[in-house]
């Protein structure tokens, strides 16, 4: 149950802060010429972007069915759709964007999923993301030798940051895949921190719930692999495209104002910060997406065109994003989504995989 009461406040702050943010970039970046560059503004390049990004959207619905696959399930292109659009409109207004997983587990279940493969598919997907975003970094930031910032400083800190961000990301799937061996010094550490901030039986319960959540992730990241590694990453490989894809918003939009920044470039700079959306806490990661994406432009576009940039973009990747996946959560909520279940039905074990 979604309820409105709670869901509304969340909105509207994701919203102010938004627009507090865009507005402050708009406000120190804008000059005389902003005018002009607004007024000869080439729409169809804004056209080009919105495409971009539901090209990224089917993509990511492709990523989903490719999750199903290596369990043995076909889900239904409209049902990925959905259940990605729910965790778009949910993550959008959440803190550390990590609000959507439950709604989308129960999407797939009201599909025919059963909760473990649900949980399973949503679990493993947010690895696979994370992981395909870094991994995505390093192939920009090193095996290409593009720099993301002119200024030597913010590039080397961004580098190390991919690093060590990478590492911890490979140590937490190997830790996960090794649970039972893992478990005693997950347990330590997630009980020493704990007692740093709470009563020590407070924090022994809450040692126990994060001892249940870590064989849970284990259990699930299992599952998606299984004997069926290659599904694993043909769903890597449709989110490298899902990222692409939306990151080229950024250079479409610009070309739209007539600027022709270096468009490897400008892909690479928005890996760190949508990495570090991960890890701001307000709702959406609104304020830190809009300041972050200033900042990286700053040394590939005219700064009379980056607020213009920075709010078209938002404009689309969170605004229209948090209405179409508004729309859709309500018609879920509402109980259309037993439509989708009866057209489709429970979704079947195909027999190339039943073997």
């Amino acid at each position: 149950h979604v309820s409105k009461r709670r869901l509304w406040p969340q909105i509207l702050v994701s919203l102010v802060l938004t627009c507090l943010a865009t507005g402050l970039v708009l406000r120190l970046t804008w000059q005389e010429r902003s005018w002009r560059e607004l007024q000869s503004f080439d729409t169809r390049w804004l056209l080009v972007a919105l495409g971009l990004m539901l090209a990224a959207w089917l993509a990511d619905a492709w990523r989903l069915q490719a999750m199903g696959r290596g369990m043995g399930y076909r889900v239904p292109l409209l049902v990925a759709l959905r259940t990605n659009l729910l965790g778009y409109f949910l993550s959008a207004i959440t803190p550390f964007t990590i609000g959507g997983g439950p709604l989308q587990v129960y999407s797939l279940y009201r599909a025919g999923l059963p909760v473990g493969h649900a949980a399973a598919a949503v679990v493993g997907s947010g690895f696979i993301a994370h992981l395909s975003l870094a991994l995505l970094g390093l192939l920009l930031v090193f095996g290409l030798g593009l720099t993301v910032s002119a200024d030597p400083v913010v590039d080397g800190v961004v580098r190390w940051a991919l690093l060590i961000y990478t590492a911890g990301l490979f140590a937490l799937t190997v830790l996960l895949w090794q649970v039972h061996r893992a478990r005693r010094v997950i347990g330590r550490i997630a009980s020493s921190v704990l007692r740093l901030f709470g009563k020590p039986e407070r924090a022994q319960a809450r040692a126990a719930a994060v001892d249940a959540a870590v064989v849970e992730l284990s259990h699930g990241l299992r599952q998606v692999v299984g004997r069926w590694g290659g599904w694993v990453l043909a769903g890597a490989a449709a989110y490298q495209l899902y990222f692409i894809l939306l990151f080229s918003t950024v250079p479409a939009l610009a070309k739209g104002l007539g600027s022709n920044p270096p468009y490897w470039h400008v892909v690479a700079v928005q890996v760190p910060i949508y990495l570090l959306g991960s890890i701001i806490p307000t709702p959406g990661a609104s304020g830190g997406l809009e300041l972050g994406m200033a900042a990286g432009l700053l040394d590939h576009v005219p700064e009379y065109e980056i607020g213009i940039i920075v709010a078209a973009w938002r404009l689309l990747t969170y605004h229209v994003t948090l209405l179409v996946g508004g729309a859709v959560l309500v018609w879920f909520v509402r109980g259309v989504g037993r439509v989708a279940r009866s057209d489709a039905g429970p979704l079947k074990l195909t027999s190339d995989l039943a073997g």
